[in-house]
């Protein structure tokens, strides 16, 4: 596997004793998503997913890091060029439930959508049989994990290819964030931009700034 930076895990998977060597003493399993960059050229980003079993039946947390026993790459984020990423690493945003991932790259900006338990649980797969999963030693659920829910996408190896949007813009971007799912913020050269992307947007670009006008801040909108 790739040398890979990993970020805390932004969604997790909990399934009660799936496995050991006898009937009552069988393990919890643990799983997590994470994105991961990708060191060794050509630098990109990828999803990774994490397995971890657990004699005490306790979920993981979203956002801290966990020693894992087993990494596998789920997924690969199209279109990141990391030959004009900034010094300072890849500029990263993931929504709160892990439903868009978004990074910048000076002028650019892309979104991912994601689906979590297309990755994550496996009875979410029509295609799979949970029993088989576990005998075939897959308790993990990572050699197909997200082939069915992403079945139109191409796969290279057994990681689907997601494509992304690219958002308008026309500044350097220096940081990102969400708010919610479908509101992105950045702080760009130009200042504070937002992205809204919400079902049932219009899709209009407006600008707006702050003039003084007789010693006092006025809002000025162009549509």
């Amino acid at each position: 596997m790739a040398k890979f930076s990993l970020g805390p895990t932004f969604a997790t998977y909990h399934r009660c004793k799936v496995r050991g060597l006898f009937a009552n003493d069988k393990t919890c399993l643990n799983t997590a998503l994470h994105v991961g960059f990708k060191h060794e050229h050509p630098k990109q980003i990828y999803l990774v997913k994490s397995g971890r079993d657990s004699s005490a039946c306790s979920p993981l947390e979203v956002g801290i890091f966990y020693n894992h026993t087993k990494l596998f790459t789920v997924a690969k984020l199209d279109g990141f060029d990391g030959t004009i990423m900034p010094s300072i690493g890849p500029i990263l945003a993931i929504s709160a439930g892990g439903t868009r991932i978004a990074t910048a790259h000076w002028k650019g900006v892309l979104v991912w959508a994601i689906d979590p338990e297309a990755f994550l649980d496996p009875f979410e797969d029509p295609s799979v049989d949970v029993k088989e999963l576990d005998s075939a030693d897959d308790s993990e659920y990572a050699s197909s994990c997200g082939h069915s829910f992403y079945q139109v996408y191409e796969r290279v190896g057994k990681a689907v290819v997601i494509p992304p949007v690219e958002l308008p813009n026309d500044s350097v971007v220096h940081k990102l964030a969400f708010v919610g799912e479908d509101k992105l913020y950045g702080l760009t050269g130009h200042g504070l931009v937002s992205w809204d992307m919400r079902v049932g947007c219009a899709g209009r670009q407006t600008k707006r700034s702050f003039d003084k006008l007789n010693g006092v801040d006025s809002l000025v909108q162009d549509a």
